[in-house]
C-alpha cells in the first residue's frame, strides 16, 4: 500500500527483560536492519561468493526480512504464516498462522518473537513452541517492524499511530497519532524513539513518556527506516534525496541528489563507517560519503531497488525488481558478484554466520552461503 497523507482532528516481568534485551549469539540478526540503530551492517563477513544452499516455498510472497538467530531463520509471508526454518536444511521447525499477511519482520528477543500483520494485530509467541503469549490490536495493518529499548517496544501502524508497548505483557504505555501511514520502522537514537511517516515528516519522541521532542518537515514521502550513528540521522525520501539530519540541532548536514536521474529512494540506507550506500529506483545503487553528502560512486543496475542494503565486511548486498541479488564493493562500487534468484525482490537480505537468506516476491525462500572454492 503507498504512502498517502491524510489530516485526522512484578519481579518475573523484570526478569523476563533483563533477559530480552540480551545479546542471543555473536553474529545472529535478530531484526530488521540488524539492530536498533537500523545500520545494516552485519558482522562477520559475508563470503565474497556464494552458492544456493536451500530453497523453502512458502505459500504466497515474501516481502518481510528474515531474523536469524542461532541455526533458526524466522520469516513472516503474505501467506499469513511465520515460519522457522532450519538454517542448515530449510526444513520447518515450527508455523503460526496471523490473522492476515505478514509484511513486518520478526524481532526475536530472548525467549519471544515479536511481529504485526495486516490485520493490525501485533504479536509475542514463544520462540520454544511457537504459542501465542499476548497480543496487542492497532486499528490498522502493521507493515512497520518493531524496535525496542528498556523493556519496551516501539512500533507504527497504517493507522496513524507511534505505538510503545510493555515488551513483558503488551500493555499500551502510550501511542502518538502522525498525519499519515507509518511504514517504517522508528530508529533509537539516545533516549528518543525517531519515525519517519508517510506525512513527510521526520518526528522524535521521549522513549520514556511519548513527549514529542521535535519535528522536521522533508517535504515528500519517506517509505524507508532512516539509520542513527548517535549524532546523525540518514534517510531516503520520495523527493529524489539522502538526507543527514543533525540529532542536536534537527537541521540538515547535507542533501544528496544524483546530477542527472530524479528518481525516489524507497529502501532504507546502511551506514558503515564513513560510507553510506542506498538502493534507489533509479536502478542505481549509490555511495555516500556519510560525512558530507558527497558522491563516491554509483553502480548501474537492471531494475530498480526497492529493498534495503545490508553491509557486511566490505561488501554491499542487495536484491532488485527483476530478482537480481547484487553483491557490491562498498569502497569502489564494483560489482563482485550477482545471482539470478528468479523472483522479484521487495524484502531486505538477513546476513548472519556466513549465510544469507532473501525472500522473493512469488514466495520462495533462499539460503545462500560460501561457494566451494
Amino acid at each position: 500500500m503507498a504512502c498517502v497523507y491524510r489530516t485526522r482532528s512484578i519481579f518475573f516481568q523484570t526478569a523476563l527483560v533483563l533477559f530480552a534485551t540480551t545479546a542471543l549469539f555473536a553474529g545472529d540478526w535478530p531484526m530488521y536492519r540488524g539492530n536498533p540503530s537500523l545500520t545494516g551492517v552485519a558482522e562477520p563477513g559475508l563470503p565474497s561468493q556464494l552458492k544456493v544452499k536451500w530453497v523453502f516455498e512458502a505459500d504466497d510472497g515474501v516481502e518481510s526480512s528474515a531474523a536469524i538467530v542461532g541455526d533458526t531463520v524466522y520469516l513472516g509471508s503474505s501467506d499469513a504464516n511465520l515460519y522457522a526454518l532450519s538454517l542448515d536444511d530449510g526444513s520447518v521447525r515450527r508455523r503460526f498462522k496471523a490473522a492476515d499477511a505478514i509484511k513486518s519482520s520478526p524481532l526475536v528477543l530472548g525467549d519471544r518473537i515479536y511481529f504485526g500483520d495486516e490485520k493490525g494485530v501485533f504479536y509475542a509467541l514463544s520462540r520454544d513452541d511457537f504459542k501465542e503469549i499476548w497480543r496487542f490490536e492497532a486499528e490498522s495493518a502493521i507493515v512497520a517492524s518493531a524496535n525496542y529499548k528498556d523493556g519496551r517496544l516501539y512500533v507504527g501502524s497504517y493507522d496513524y499511530y507511534l505505538y510503545c508497548l510493555n515488551l513483558a505483557d503488551g500493555k499500551l504505555i502510550w501511542r502518538k497519532e502522525t498525519d499519515g501511514y507509518i511504514h517504517a520502522t522508528p530508529v533509537i537514537a539516545g533516549d528518543s524513539v525517531v519515525i519517519a511517516g508517510c506525512d513527510g515528516l521526520v518526528r522524535a519522541y521521549a522513549s520514556k513518556d511519548g513527549a514529542e521532542l521535535w519535528k522536521y518537515e522533508i517535504g515528500g514521502n519517506i517509505a524507508g527506516s532512516p539509520v542513527s550513528d548517535g549524532q546523525t540521522l540518514y534517510l531516503g525520501t520520495f523527493g529524489h534525496q539522502v538526507l543527514a539530519l543533525d540529532l542536536k540541532t534537527q537541521q540538515p548536514k547535507w542533501s544528496y541528489k544524483h546530477p542527472k536521474r530524479a528518481f525516489p529512494f524507497y529502501g532504507s540506507p546502511a551506514l558503515k563507517g564513513d560510507r553510506l550506500v542506498i538502493g534507489g529506483r533509479d536502478k542505481m545503487v549509490h555511495g555516500i560519503s556519510s560525512a558530507d553528502g558527497k558522491p563516491l560512486w554509483t553502480y548501474k543496475g537492471r531494475a530498480k531497488f526497492d529493498a534495503s542494503v545490508v553491509i557486511s565486511g566490505d561488501l554491499a548486498v542487495i536484491g532488485d525488481t527483476s530478482g537480481r541479488l547484487e553483491i557490491i564493493d562498498i569502497q569502489t562500487g564494483a560489482h563482485v558478484w550477482r545471482y539470478e534468484a528468479g523472483g522479484a525482490i521487495i524484502a531486505s537480505p538477513a546476513v548472519a554466520n556466513g549465510h544469507l537468506v532473501q525472500g522473493l516476491k512469488n514466495g520462495m525462500i533462499l539460503c545462500l552461503t560460501q561457494a566451494d572454492k
